[in-house]
């Protein structure tokens, strides 16, 4: 349930940062509303299934689409960008 609500409040806080603004103000933003709420839990994630942690990495995916300013689909502009968020998908 805390991964659930976790995702849902970060969705939410990734739709109230305006895209139009500078990458770097955006990159501020998602890393203080965003991949700090992530990182708080995440040692109590480790060795967690792959179902719990699929939703906090779509979050940090939409995220780092957010920063590059790119659609869901594209792959190439978004090679690499995780590594700006410092999210791995290795979790689990």
């Amino acid at each position: 349930m805390h991964v659930t609500a976790v995702s849902s409040k970060c969705f939410f806080q990734l739709l109230q940062v305006h895209p139009s603004l500078h990458y770097e103000t955006v990159a501020v933003l998602v890393h203080a509303l965003i991949t700090s709420r992530v990182d708080y839990s995440n040692c109590l994630l480790a060795g967690a299934l792959k179902s719990t942690t699929k939703k906090l990495q779509r979050v940090m995916n939409a995220a780092t689409r957010l920063i590059v300013k790119t659609q869901k689909f594209v792959v190439s502009r978004t090679c690499g960008a995780t590594s700006f968020t410092g999210w791995t998908s290795g979790i689990g």
